[in-house]
């Protein structure tokens, strides 16, 4: 499988929408448009796999990580690893990146390692998991 990773451009809205309906709860749907109109120029990659969008990132203009979203046909490829790494590498003047998991623990320890460590768990009302604040601290390329 011959997957390509280019920056995530305006016209992939829709196939990126596709994707993110896929990838994420209905409650989370209404939240895309507004983080795509805030996306930074850095950190914002598409997968691509026999000419369809498989997968995203989304970074936002102040450093945090929106989304990471992957067809869950091609989840296990290490296509979000991929995207992951590309967001991180694009961002090397960033003392501190930012992310808020979705409600999957095992999240916790896939970010855990690139280097991201939980700053605050966030719980339901009935005390279950539905996601936590992440953070990586590192040096700057220009420092």
């Amino acid at each position: 499988m011959s997957i390509k990773y280019v920056p995530l451009t305006r016209r992939d809205y829709v196939a990126a929408r596709a994707v993110f309906r896929c990838a994420f709860a209905y409650s989370e749907w209404s939240r895309l448009f507004l983080a795509w109109k805030n996306r930074s120029e850095n950190g914002c990659y598409a997968a691509w796999c026999r000419g369809a969008l498989i997968g995203f990132s989304l970074v936002s203009r102040d450093n945090i990580i929106k989304y990471i979203a992957v067809d869950p046909e091609y989840q296990g490829f290490k296509v979000g690893s991929s995207l992951l790494t590309l967001a991180l590498g694009s961002l090397t003047d960033a003392r501190t990146i930012r992310l808020t998991t979705a409600g999957d623990e095992r999240l916790l320890t896939w970010y855990g390692r690139f280097g991201f460590c939980v700053t605050e768990t966030i719980r339901g009302g009935q005390g279950e998991f539905i996601g936590a604040h992440m953070m990586r601290r590192q040096r700057c390329r220009s420092a």
